[in-house]
């Protein structure tokens, strides 16, 4: 496979080719240390021979300022200093909790990627930017630093489940509408099973849409203006993730562009552009135009049949809009019988009268102001950092005060002779 690279803010090179045969020209004379997860330890065992890497719980939820204090401690016991070079080896809750540790331990130690996910390859691992989660804030913590290099391996995917590569092509689909017509036309001529078979296809995606990045981090590294183009459809999809941990977050990107995409057609900002063709799904590469004329739309919704009218209401309240709905409908569902009835339609009416002693709300906040909650019951946060207690819904803690109530005036009077 031919070997790809490129420079990014003059410091950082971006090399997509053979992990093996780049990794030990990349890599600095003196110490290294690896830092992974046990996934990626458990299933690249080749990658780590010789070395005694650093291993943290996978999950976004270990991504949190207490897996840095423990890194740091780990680097103190092995006598890291600031010649030691740190070595990220997985996918972006890695290379994003490398990069962190690397630039605040002992004021920075020099560090680099192997990216091993394609949503690492094409987003986090490349522009600089090191960020942890707070509080339920996502990368609400972090800096902006660059990694001597990024390496990326299109063989090292071939491992990765259909869903977490479908998820990281929606980031490459991203690039391609923000800057590379040619990177976006890939889509319309390759269905996905394409990219999962073609190596040499997909490091040229990669390569593209790192590209892109790369030239807009050139001119404005810290995101004070063009780099604020790499957001697109990132504003929806944080939101998607904080109220639900359903999706991946190349998921939530290509729900969020979508979402953006209507806003934009609803407000006119898009009249100037032209049609485009949206890549298919599985087999045939699909494709679908985008239509600008909401005239058009708003006349056909008009003459559609009662049927076809309410799917249409459901599209229209978009994705985020289905999500509610879906997680009121999981609520529901698991609402006991004494406390539901059922419409003729087979659907789920409005539960009749709530019992807080028999409902009991989902694990987490699966949607804003929908969620009822058990007085006083701990629960954790979207991103599973830290525990809140929630306050007890109005009514719940009516039927739980104690003791008949009283009006002013009523207290024990004393009886006086």
């Amino acid at each position: 496979m031919m070997s790809y690279s490129l420079q990014v803010a003059g410091r950082s090179r971006v090399v997509v080719g053979r992990t093996v045969e780049e990794l030990s020209r990349l890599l600095p004379q003196g110490r290294v240390i690896v830092l992974t997860d046990r996934n990626v330890a458990r299933c690249r065992p080749e990658l780590f021979e010789g070395c005694d890497p650093i291993c943290m719980e996978p999950g976004e939820e270990h991504k949190t300022l207490q897996t840095v204090e423990e890194v740091c401690r780990e680097l103190i016991r092995r006598g890291a200093d600031r010649t030691t070079f740190l070595l990220g080896v997985g996918g972006g809750i890695v290379t994003d909790v490398t990069g962190f540790v690397a630039s605040v331990y002992m004021r920075g130690v020099p560090f680099g990627f192997v990216s091993t996910t394609l949503l690492g390859c094409v987003d986090a691992s490349v522009g600089g930017k090191n960020g942890v989660n707070y509080e339920g804030y996502k990368n609400m913590v972090g800096t902006f630093n660059q990694p001597d290099f990024v390496l990326c391996d299109p063989a090292m995917l071939d491992t990765l489940p259909e869903r977490e590569f479908r998820a990281g092509l929606a980031e490459i689909v991203t690039a391609g509408l923000i800057a590379d017509r040619e990177l976006f036309g890939l889509f319309e001529s390759h269905s996905l099973e394409e990219f999962r078979r073609d190596r040499a296809l997909l490091g040229e995606a990669v390569m593209r849409a790192v590209k892109v990045k790369a030239h807009i981090v050139e001119r404005d590294e810290r995101e004070s203006d063009e780099r604020r183009k790499l957001n697109l459809g990132h504003t929806f999809a944080h939101a998607i993730e904080k109220c639900s941990r359903d999706f991946l977050h190349g998921e939530a990107v290509a729900i969020g562009t979508v979402m953006i995409a209507r806003l934009s057609e609803r407000l006119g900002t898009d009249r100037e552009l032209p049609p485009v063709r949206l890549p298919g799904g599985r087999g045939c590469p699909r494709a679908e135009r985008i239509r600008t004329d909401g005239a058009a739309r708003r006349d056909r919704h008009r003459t559609a049949p009662p049927d076809r009218r309410a799917e249409a209401r459901q599209e229209k309240r978009g994705p985020l809009g289905r999500l509610r709905a879906d997680a009121r409908h999981r609520r529901l569902r698991d609402t006991p019988d004494d406390v539901r009835r059922d419409r003729p339609d087979g659907g789920f009416a409005e539960v009749a009268r709530r019992q807080p002693s028999t409902l009991r709300s989902p694990p987490l906040v699966q949607t804003p102001k929908s969620c009822v909650f058990p007085p006083e019951k701990p629960c954790a946060s979207v991103s599973g950092i830290q525990r809140a207690t929630i306050r007890p819904h109005r009514h719940t803690a009516r039927n739980a005060s104690s003791g008949p109530s009283r009006r002013p005036g009523q207290g024990s009077r004393s009886t006086t002779p």
